[in-house]
């Protein structure tokens, strides 16, 4: 259905009643007649008077239709019950955060909460202790009427007390965990009335079927638009088209105001509150003396500040440098030609390093009474106030404009890679139908926006979808999987070993039907790729998998004198619990030719990662060769090549 349409009608209360209904006409009929034969009998009528109220007249109301479109698209389409990441007032809500015991009520003949779909609970809830209470009665019947009076609310009142230690487990209620789904026939009378209620269904359903053929060929385009749509869009892209990470975020605001762009911590952000800030920022960099085609730092730690003031820049026409909260500042504000740099206030202090760049600061954070003089406060400027140049046109960059600035390598290999807008939109546009990315999905990053991956693939494949993106506020396990349940994250981008505390995590309660389909990125190490897929096979600490955690090959001097030629060296470090064998390093041999197989493998005990997980060797090649005394447990390739020897 149609969202769109729906947001702009409303559901009386009368409609509601008869919807219901329709959804259950036998029990409609069923009910309708027994209140006509029990109408000289008062003592027959009145146990059932407060469910026929509440049926006929008190227990419905009307719905507005942004609520509707709302309900359809989050709990409906989106399933959001299940994957979690629906959003109430703005807050990010998942019923895998429920950790207080439950107890499910499961209608057998409901029509309305089928028996499965309450049994669900126990997927959405994993942290909780689930127990189910079976009762043969339909959707309101378990609420209201004679079945919820003698059976329901007695049983329910049992649990509590059982809870508190007062009482015994009552026997019509049992552990979740130890019901199998079940599908029940009707009662006789029942399947009488149904026969009835069939007719008018029959038909109901030759009507539907014929308009469902008559529509089939558009619908089968209505399926692909989004597809299609990307495809085309990419097919169109010329040095000169007019493409932006602002452009895309003002056209998808246009649209969807209402839609949820990105997620951090438990806030959703909707999309016109993105665009509202990003416009605010954007006139107040332009304020602060920010121009079109200036280079400008971001140094910014993962907060929703950094995507603003990326997505601002985009809007004015400035090209972001993303600057390295770990990397050398100096050197990289120089490779990257910025002429201003904006940071949160945690990152101010390193406007004193810097001679000759203008310095902003923008988001919330320490104190800013220690703000330098020469630093900028961007939030006391009133966007309001700001009057924009005659040279101001938002979101004016073509395809060939240089967008970002990215930075690899450490200390004196660091440089600097240029992303066009051209690029940076070929790479969003194709991870949204590689990934089959669609407006229901949500791509959580756990990689930082500094790496280019965030900005092609999670940020871009995102906002060229419509789907929804979150960043992660923290890297460890129990954050991981409590946010992938909050924000019902279906993709998850990466970048090298950034799964790697993940995968070697004890399994978290949250993991257990999670609603991650697929994981994005690349340079994950191969024994860590076997373990996301098949953490349950990893799990069961030796003979499935190899022994090793994480490894790195570098080249050091052999020292012989022989200028510049090199000795191969890997260092490994090991699963818990482990030891690497021979048997293991002579399977390596088999594998690799015998130019590429390593002179030494050394164990250690850890190793350094970047800030976007990749490791970090320049310190294991400056300790020279390995020995076993300062290098732990050191393997030496035999002289004919075949296997390798421990040294003593």
């Amino acid at each position: 259905m149609d969202s769109g349409i729906l947001r702009q009608i409303a559901l009386p209360s009368w409609a509601t009643r008869l919807g219901f209904k329709l959804i259950s006409p036998a029990k409609t009929v069923q009910g309708r007649v027994r209140f006509l034969l029990a109408l000289n009998d008062r003592d027959a009528l009145l146990p059932r008077e407060r469910q026929r109220r509440f049926l006929d007249s008190e227990g419905w109301t009307a719905y507005s239709g942004p609520a509707i479109a709302e309900f359809l698209e989050q709990f409906v389409a989106q399933n959001r019950m299940l994957e979690g990441g629906f959003v109430i007032e703005d807050r990010l809500v998942t019923l895998a955060d429920i950790e207080l015991p439950v107890l499910s009520v499961v209608g057998s003949t409901d029509n309305i909460g089928h028996p499965d779909s309450v049994r669900a609970i126990s997927r959405a809830a994993p942290r909780a202790e689930v127990y189910e209470l079976t009762l043969r009665a339909g959707h309101f019947g378990l609420v209201v009427g004679s079945t919820a009076s003698n059976q329901t609310w007695p049983a329910v009142a049992a649990w509590s007390r059982w809870r508190d230690g007062l009482a015994e487990l009552p026997d019509s209620i049992v552990p979740a965990e130890g019901v199998e789904s079940t599908t029940q026939l009707p009662s006789a009378a029942a399947a009488a009335l149904g026969q009835v209620a069939d007719l008018y269904l029959d038909a109901t359903r030759i009507a539907l079927g014929t308009a469902r053929r008559a529509v089939a060929r558009p619908s089968a385009w209505w399926a692909m638009r989004w597809p299609a749509a990307r495809l085309a869009r990419l097919g169109q892209l010329q040095p000169g088209t007019r493409i932006s990470l602002g452009l895309m975020l003002d056209e998808r605001a246009a649209k969807h105001p209402g839609e949820v762009c990105f997620l951090f911590g438990d806030r959703a952000h909707r999309q016109s509150e993105v665009k509202y800030r990003v416009d605010s920022v954007a006139k107040g960099l332009v304020g602060a003396g920010v121009r079109h085609g200036e280079r400008v730092g971001v140094l910014m730690g993962t907060r929703p500040s950094a995507f603003t003031v990326i997505a601002a820049l985009s809007r004015i026409g400035a090209t972001a440098v993303l600057l390295r909260p770990e990397g050398e500042l100096v050197v990289e504000a120089e490779l990257g030609q910025v002429a201003w740099v904006i940071s949160d206030p945690e990152h101010a202090a390193g406007a004193a390093v810097l001679d000759g760049v203008r310095w902003g600061v923008l988001g919330s954070g320490s104190d800013r009474s220690e703000l330098s003089r020469r630093v900028i406060d961007l939030e006391l400027i009133d966007p309001d106030a700001v009057e924009l140049p005659v040279w101001y046109r938002p979101n004016p960059q073509r395809a060939t404009d240089i967008a970002f600035v990215v930075f690899t390598g450490e200390r004196d290999t660091t440089r600097a890679v240029q992303i066009s807008n051209g690029r940076w939109a070929r790479s969003a546009l194709g991870t949204a139908s590689a990934a089959a990315l669609g407006p229901g999905d949500t791509v959580y990053s756990v990689t930082p926006h500094q790496h280019s991956s965030a900005l092609l693939m999670s940020v871009g494949g995102a906002v060229a979808a419509g789907a929804r993106f979150a960043m992660a506020s923290a890297g460890d396990p129990g954050t991981f999987w409590a946010e992938v349940r909050r924000y019902g994250a279906t993709h998850v981008s990466y970048t090298w070993a950034s799964l790697h505390d993940i995968t070697l995590a004890p399994p978290d309660p949250n993991e257990q039907h999670h609603p991650i389909r697929m994981f994005m990125g690349s340079g994950m190490p191969a024994n860590q790729w076997r373990r996301v897929v098949a953490p349950s096979i990893a799990r069961r600490a030796v003979d499935a998998v190899p022994s090793v955690d994480l490894s790195v090959a570098y080249g050091v001097p052999d020292g012989g004198g022989n200028g510049t030629a090199e000795v191969l060296v890997v260092a490994v470090t090991l699963r818990p619990g482990v030891e690497l064998t021979g048997a293991e390093l002579a399977r390596v041999c088999d594998r690799l030719p015998a130019s590429q197989r390593p002179s030494y493998v050394q164990v250690v005990p850890s190793i350094p990662l970047t800030t976007w997980s990749r490791p970090i060797w320049r310190g294991l090649r400056q300790a020279g060769l390995p020995t076993p005394g300062k290098s732990g447990t050191v393997w030496q390739l035999d002289v004919d090549q075949a296997g390798y020897r421990k040294l003593p």
